[in-house]
């Protein structure tokens, strides 16, 4: 959570606190490189949370609730999420076909989210594994809109932040993660009520344009794991 400090009232919600002294450069350094836009301020984080709340739900995407939020006071209310893990976490101690599952699923979750919106900082701490279904948190960065270039940074900022578990985890897991993307948007391409209510669906594909490089890699899965566990470094190299 990139909030100023997070507690926890007595019912054990989720409080998030942005000091009055809130500095969007300073929470660059945090949150980002200079290279990209300054990040949102404390007033637009909320209203990010809010908007995310609202869009969220209709579409049965689970979330944490906003229970209260005061723009004045720079604070915002959120359900506690009880007993369960974070996607890192569970990916940590998972066996590759565990990581592949969740990646399946994840590929899903995004999938519906980006056909009204994009989550704006989906790193694998921001989603919560619980009860065999995915719970997507933290919306400070959340857009309602469908904009390409948010899409597929959604899908590169996926990428970048698996790297990091072991090859045959991160083959298994960005395979299955394309899988459940595309299947998603394929599924909602055959219903033309949706395809009708969301105009930009036909632009949607473009989003996977990231992971092209990734899927040739996927295709010759054997060739490249020997190569990758070899040198670590050609992942980043080549993708």
């Amino acid at each position: 959570m990139s909030a100023e400090s997070v507690d926890q009232n007595n019912d054990g919600d989720y409080v998030k606190h942005y000091s009055g002294s809130y500095n969007p450069l300073s929470q660059q350094v945090r949150d980002m490189s200079f290279s990209e836009p300054l990040p949102p301020g404390a007033k637009q984080r909320i209203e990010n949370e809010v908007e995310a709340d609202q869009d969220l739900t209709p579409e049965y995407i689970a979330h944490p609730e906003v229970l209260d939020y005061s723009m004045d006071d720079e604070r915002i209310v959120l359900e506690e999420i009880k007993d369960g893990k974070t996607v890192e976490k569970y990916l940590e101690e998972s066996e590759p076909s565990e990581a592949g599952e969740i990646g399946n699923m994840l590929g899903h979750l995004i999938a519906d989210m980006h056909l009204f919106g994009s989550h704006g900082d989906p790193t694998l701490e921001n989603f919560i594994y619980r009860d065999g279904d995915i719970i997507s948190i933290d919306h400070e960065f959340y857009s309602g809109e469908t904009r390409e270039k948010d899409l597929r940074d959604d899908i590169r900022i996926i990428e970048e932040k698996t790297r990091s578990l072991e090859t045959e985890k991160y083959l298994e897991f960005m395979e299955n993660f394309r899988e459940g993307y595309l299947s998603e948007l394929e599924d909602v391409e055959d219903e033309t009520a949706l395809e009708n209510e969301y105009p930009e669906f036909n632009s949607m594909e473009k989003a996977i344009i990231p992971a092209e490089g990734l899927s040739r890699i996927l295709s010759q899965k054997d060739e490249w794991r020997e190569i990758l566990q070899k040198s670590g470094s050609l992942v980043k190299n080549s993708l």
